[in-house]
Formats: structure tokens, sequence, C-alpha cells
């Protein structure tokens, strides 16, 4: 009986990547996003949207003195929905 191949594990793959040159891996993502549309789609999906952060949670914002008495973040733009900061 033939065994079957395993797939290399992601450690693996991402030493492999990182010992790769920039052109290289650049090349490696033209082919892919030549590969099928869907491929093209997510990656220039993940590469023209701009990443935001992930907002804080209360007790983090409080702990690093971003926020203040009554629990408002000075620097908001808008008003805190007061639900979230009640029952959160």
């Amino acid at each position: 009986m033939k065994k079957r191949a395993t797939s290399p594990s992601w450690q693996h793959m991402r030493r492999l990547l990182a010992s790769k040159s920039k052109n290289e891996l650049l090349n490696l993502i033209r082919d892919l996003s030549t590969l099928t549309t869907a491929n093209k789609d997510f990656i220039q999906a993940q590469v023209l949207t701009p990443k935001q952060p992930f907002p804080l949670s209360l007790q983090a914002q409080c702990s690093r003195g971003q926020l203040h008495w009554p629990f408002v973040n000075l620097d908001a733009k808008i008003p805190p929905d007061v639900n979230v900061l009640i029952f959160s």
C-alpha cells in the first residue's frame, strides 16, 4: 500500500519563505495572483485595504491611562455607547 504524503507544517513553510529574497517572494505572489481570480481578488483585498488597529477593551484603555472618569476616551471622535460601557 502506498503511503500518503503529508504536507509540510506551517513552521517549516515559514522558515523556507523567510529564507527567500524579496524578489522571489514578489514573484511567488505574482504567480499566485495569476493562478486564479479568487487568488487575485484576495491578494488585492489584502494589499489595498488599509489595516485598522483593533480597539482596545475598556480595561486595557484604563490601564494605559487612555480613559478618564467617567470612562470616556478624550481622543474619541464620537461619544461612547453608554450600554457598552455599562454592560461590558
